[in-house]
């Protein structure tokens, strides 16, 4: 029987609209075998879900979307296997929600000038410690009829270049590249196929990228074979997902990109071979040394 993967879901951890429990109960209806959720900036989600995964028999891997920034472009960074107990990456990742949270503000006072009633604190008013963004201005705006749905959200107030749009803190490419690996991580260039900047990944590789997000929801098959052909050119894991934030969120559905289990063992297998890369090398310099 055919076992499958999904290695990018949102949690209401972050801006997706179902629980962690949510997420896994889904997952198991659709049959996966693996999954990750991968939130903004915060891994609480998948501490929530633990439990859950092993109710359900689904594997779970620990993941993190981390938001970088290269050439004035808005990028994101999976991390796999990270060690979420590392007291500098827990120090990092409060120090992004606390800036999350006042981005919110930032980005509503925009609003309010525009003429709309919305306050920072109606946003983040129940969200307790998940990490808010922009998708949670999304929701409140089409809650109170100002648009029709969160992509309109984006298009006319909240998306870069719109009147209400902030930047928010960002580590460049390399930062983010850097951390994950110094947490025993993978670092995987998330969905390439919406930045349409291709000749980036060349520079990513250069500062240690393991791998691109080959399928995607938002990939075309011209997308897919793309970085498939480039991932194998380069020697780069492949990974995918379907980025889902919830039912009716948008066009990234659950369950229908069929992702082979294999491509997990492929990143296990790296883990496994860095570790003993990493101990041989220290058996080598402890032999030199003496």
């Amino acid at each position: 029987m055919s076992k499958y993967i999904d290695l990018h879901l949102h949690t209401s951890k972050s801006d997706g609209s179902l629980s962690p429990e949510g997420i896994v109960k889904l997952s198991a209806q659709y049959g996966l075998s693996a999954i990750a959720i991968s939130d903004h900036d915060t891994m609480e989600g998948y501490y929530d879900a633990i439990g859950y995964a092993r109710e359900h028999n689904i594997e779970l891997i620990p993941a993190v979307e981390l938001s970088c920034e290269e050439e004035n472009k808005d990028i994101h960074v999976l991390g796999y296997f990270i060690d979420g107990s590392n007291a500098e990456f827990t120090r990092f990742l409060e120090t992004f929600r606390m800036h999350r949270r006042e981005r919110v503000y930032r980005i509503t006072e925009k609003l309010q000038e525009l003429g709309i009633d919305i306050s920072g604190d109606e946003i983040l008013c129940g969200l307790d410690d998940a990490s808010p963004g922009r998708l949670h201005i999304a929701r409140a705006l089409v809650q109170k009829g100002i648009v029709a749905n969160t992509p309109e959200a984006f298009r006319k107030y909240i998306g870069e270049q719109c009147p209400a749009y902030v930047k928010k803190m960002k580590l460049s490419v390399k930062e983010c590249i850097d951390l994950i690996h110094k947490i025993g991580g993978i670092a995987v260039l998330a969905h390439p196929g919406v930045y349409l900047k291709d000749h980036l990944i060349h520079l990513f590789i250069q500062h240690g990228l393991d791998g691109l997000e080959v399928f995607h929801s938002e990939h075309s098959f011209s997308d897919t074979k793309k970085y498939k052909q480039m991932a194998q050119s380069y020697g780069l894991l492949i990974t995918g997902g379907s980025d889902f934030h919830g039912p009716h969120e948008d066009n990234r559905p659950l369950g229908e990109l069929k992702i082979p289990y294999s491509y997990l063992d492929d990143l296990k297998q790296f883990i496994i071979d860095r570790t003993v890369f990493a101990e041989d090398s220290w058996l080598l310099k402890k032999s030199q040394q003496a």
